[in-house]
Parts: structure tokens; sequence; C-alpha cells
């Protein structure tokens, strides 16, 4: 069971690029304890800008043939220590990993409640030396997988208050999660903005 350790409520920090204003277009004002900032045009120009090149480094769905390479619903993927890819598909419920140059090594997970199974797998992440955790959105709980990519242990933080929807894991091995409260979209309607909360999460 985690505990929580301290909670940080998200702001709001709207940036809004658009128009042929020169970069020095940046307007900052305070908002009930909130900056904006507000840019009417990037702060580089035509030749520093970032882009991305049309071909892939590596496709997963050519590397190799038959159903580990066919994905339905990707989603998330990291990349491993070593080089090797873990991607969590939500078709299968399954956690694939391939090696660094595509080929497929193994798979793990199913759909499921029970240890190694998986209902929503909605994330996964690089832990401590060699582990992964897989997040499972559904049953709020981490799973963690060894250097094997075997299952190690369920991690199952629960409040009867809060919904975990992300967790992603920190440098000191404790965790970072996004919650929201469990009732706080019942009776409403229309656009609302969901109050989310980062929580540091420790074992």
């Amino acid at each position: 069971m985690l505990r929580l350790v301290s909670t940080l409520t998200l702001g709001a920090t709207l940036l809004a690029c658009g128009g042929d204003r020169p970069p020095s277009a940046v307007t900052q004002r305070d908002s009930a304890g909130i900056t904006i900032i507000e840019s009417a045009s990037p702060k580089w120009n035509g030749t520093e800008g970032w882009s991305v090149d049309s071909l892939p480094s590596l496709d997963l769905a050519t590397s190799g043939t038959g159903p580990p390479h066919e994905f339905f619903r990707v989603e998330d993927a990291t990349r491993l220590g070593e080089g090797s890819i873990a991607v969590a598909d939500y078709g299968s419920r399954e956690i694939r990993f391939f090696s660094p140059s595509g080929e497929f090594v193994k798979a793990a997970g199913r759909e499921g409640e029970g240890p190694g199974e998986f209902r929503r797998l909605t994330g996964v992440d690089r832990f401590r030396g060699d582990s992964l955790i897989a997040f499972d959105y559904w049953l709020g709980r981490i799973t963690v997988l060894g250097p094997e990519w075997d299952m190690a242990r369920i991690i199952s933080p629960y409040s009867p208050d809060v919904r975990l929807q992300e967790v992603h894991p920190l440098l000191d091995a404790t965790f970072a999660g996004v919650v929201y409260p469990h009732a706080y979209s019942e009776g409403r309607s229309g656009l609302y903005r969901m109050p989310y909360t980062i929580v540091r999460l420790a074992s």
C-alpha cells in the first residue's frame, strides 16, 4: 500500500502561439495567484525550430511479422536502458518487448484482474535498474516487472476520495501521480474543469 507524502495542486499556464508578431510579443499577468503567460509567436526563428523527420527511425509494425507486430490502440511505450523497447498495447492488454532493432522478444500480461493481468493498461515506465512499471487505470494499481520482464510485485494505492489517473517513477524510487476526486463529475453537465492534483507516493 502506498502512502501519500505530499500534494501539489496543478496550476494553469496558458501559452497561445500564432500570428506574425515578433518574438517579444509576450505578456504576463496574474490571475488569482496563477501566472498566465501569453505569447503571440514562437521565441525561435524559422531556422531554430525543431522538426520531425518524415521517416521513422524504427517501425515496429514492419520490423517483423505476425500478431506481436500488430497493434490496437498503443497506450504508451518506453525505451529501456539496454535499448530494448516496451510497448503497452490496449487491445491485447499486453506489454510487448522488442529488441533495439525491432525484433519481438516476449510479451507480458493478458486481460483480467489477477496478478500480471490488466483491465486497462495505460502506461509503462522504466524503473530502478532494468525493471519496469506498468499502470492499470481501471484497477488503479502499479505492476512492477523485474529485469527479466516477469512480474515482481503489485502496488495498490487506494483512497476512498480520489482516483489515480496516471503514475510515473521518480529518481528516489517514489512515484509522482495525478489524481482527481471520485465523485467530482457526478451530476455535472456541460463544460467543466476537473481539479487534478499531483501527488507524491512512497512505499
